[in-house]
């Protein structure tokens, strides 16, 4: 790693090893770091060891709003949203992270930004799955509605996020189809006991992928996954991802059946694993994951 080369002995140490650093080991491997002098492989490696929680909304801004300043303008105030008002409100209000239900003032923030961001852009407009992503973003924010509003602006762009929410979902049904692909490659006992519990893959990999597995994952795993996302791998870690989480998932599926698998699916419990140390696992895993599997370019 050239580009850290100087680096004490105990940031490498760090680097080096292979379990979920606690905050205070991360907030010492970041120590000193500045984000816009840092080369992207420096910066890759030490987002894939562990990001500070302190540190996250500075490091997701850093990365979301290097898009021209001016394109994601708060709208006026008495701007109408082209989303259905009642549309947005009612997503909002059963929206959850991590099976908690949001707090009446998280709800009005999240039907702010959604209806802001629809004025903004009309073509797209609000699409459901829009509130479980900025949800986390206000979660990560501090709730802050404006700087919510400016980086899922950003989110949408530095994804590419309009083929997910564009008419027949195109980029959305193709990684739908190649998780469905990969299912019975890496998992064949699990592809056969949804097959003989009648559970359709699509149903479930469909809602994961649209929310950037923010409507199963519990809260702190969901923000260690979206570091990799954001500041990384982009939506190409999504797919291996589906393919982690379901390994993860794995014998509590084989020895479940009907709905209690579709529970299973809808909100990940933790088991034995903490959430942070779940999102850590699967960041891991899901590189493991694209490592072998050869037609995907990796980052």
């Amino acid at each position: 790693m050239e580009c850290l080369k100087g680096c004490s002995c105990l940031t490498a140490l760090f680097l080096s090893r292979p379990e979920c650093l606690d905050e205070t080991q991360r907030l010492q491997l970041w120590s000193g770091v500045h984000l816009n002098e840092l080369p992207e492989e420096s910066m890759r490696s030490l987002v894939r060891a562990g990001v500070p929680s302190s540190l996250r909304w500075s490091l997701w801004t850093s990365h979301l709003r290097a898009a021209p300043r001016g394109s994601a303008q708060w709208p006026a105030e008495g701007t109408t949203p082209c989303a259905p008002p009642l549309e947005v409100a009612a997503d909002a209000a059963r929206t959850s992270l991590g099976g908690k239900r949001l707090v009446e003032e998280e709800v009005k923030s999240l039907e702010k930004v959604c209806a802001a961001y629809a004025s903004r852009d009309p073509v797209i407009g609000y699409c459901q799955g829009m509130n479980f992503v900025v949800a986390v973003l206000l979660l990560a924010s501090g709730g802050d509605e404006m700087e919510t509003f400016q980086c899922f602006v950003g989110l949408v762009r530095h994804l590419d996020l309009v083929t997910f929410y564009a008419d027949g979902f195109p980029r959305l049904r193709e990684y739908v189809d190649e998780s469905c692909k990969l299912l019975p490659l890496f998992l064949p006992k699990l592809s056969h006991h949804f097959e003989l519990n009648g559970i359709l893959p699509e149903q479930f990999l469909h809602s994961w992928h649209l929310t950037l597995f923010a409507s199963c994952l519990p809260r702190a795993a969901i923000l260690e996954v979206w570091d990799d996302i954001i500041c990384c791998s982009g939506t190409e870690l999504l797919v291996p991802l589906a393919i982690a989480l379901l390994e993860s998932l794995q014998e509590l599926l084989l020895r479940s059946s009907g709905s209690e698998i579709s529970r299973s699916l809808r909100s990940v419990p933790r088991g034995e694993q903490d959430a942070q140390t779940l999102g850590f696992e699967l960041r891991r895993r899901s590189h493991e994951i694209w490592s072998s599997w050869p037609h995907r370019t990796r980052k």
